[in-house]
Order: C-alpha cells, then structure tokens, then sequence
C-alpha cells in the first residue's frame, strides 16, 4: 500500500532562496531514492514549508527516512 511521508520544515527568515538553492541542487538525489514515487513541497507561510513524499509502500518510507532527517539537518539555514 502507498505510504505518504509529510515533513514541516521552518524557514529562517531571509533563507528562503538559500533553501530553494539546496532543494534544487539535491532534487535529483532525492528523487532518485528508492521506492520514492514522487515529491514536492510547498509554502504554507513565508516562513514554512510542507515536503510531501510518496512512496511504494510503508517500508520504502521507512527505509528513507534517516536520509530524508540528514538532508533537513544539513538544510537547516544558519
């Protein structure tokens, strides 16, 4: 059964391009993870997005998931 991952990450402010930057630069590795079907986020305020994921199944999503944490980690703005 499809598993859908959703990921809020806040947005410090004046990192948004910086953001957009790093999503951009990594969209091929992530979409190139396994059992990932597809992916995208959006803007829920200026200040917040929402990553959307979905996979194949639950352990597709399981399985994903100490990447996905180390790509949030190293997006992290400073």
């Amino acid at each position: 059964m499809t598993a859908v991952s959703r990921t809020i990450i806040d947005v410090k402010p004046g990192k948004k391009e910086e953001l957009e930057s790093f999503i951009d630069q990594k969209s091929n590795e992530i979409t190139a993870i396994e059992g990932l079907k597809s992916w995208g986020f959006v803007y829920l305020e200026e200040n917040k997005i929402m990553v959307l994921a979905i996979y194949v199944d639950q352990p597709s999503a399981e399985n994903a998931t100490p990447y996905v944490l180390s790509l949030i980690h190293i997006s992290e703005p400073t």
